[in-house]
């Protein structure tokens, strides 16, 4: 069964949510994540490298997001905001045929879903701070 790019979104962010809380094993938590949405080994391993691809570069998205939050500090930041955040930055950066608009608004939509509407707001700034730099960046070195 294939997903939706919603629930897509949805398992990656849970999935990068539960390993900044466990350094499972990959095998264990691809059983676990078949079990729990009811779908293939090949679409759970299909999202799974996305979230490996998203966890080799967090240290550089982190980064980015503390140069843009310099006002909050980086450790206050919930985990669900903070994955959420990641995520949202990574798919701007990283994912060329997705509109930045709908990764943003994918963010604000799964904040206000698993966080609250303040953590919305919060993702709000941050990921459009980084929007907008980014493509000031971009027009610059074009």
């Amino acid at each position: 069964m294939a997903f939706a790019k919603q629930k897509n979104r949805e398992v990656i962010f849970q999935t990068l949510y539960a390993l900044d809380y466990s350094v499972s094993d990959k095998t264990d938590l691809i059983k676990l994540l078949m079990e729990l949405i009811k779908t293939t080994k090949k679409n759970i391993k299909s999202l799974f490298e996305l979230v490996e691809d998203i966890r080799s570069k967090q240290d550089e998205i982190d980064e980015i997001i503390k140069n843009i939050s310099k006002s909050y500090n980086f450790n206050r930041i919930s985990k669900v905001e903070l994955n959420i955040i990641r995520q949202c930055i990574y798919e701007i950066k990283y994912i060329k045929d997705l509109p930045a608009k709908v990764s943003i608004a994918e963010a604000i939509r799964l904040c206000k879903k698993f966080s609250t509407k303040e953590g919305a707001n919060f993702v709000n700034a941050i990921v459009d701070g980084f929007y907008q730099s980014y493509e000031h960046t971009k027009q610059h070195i074009s």
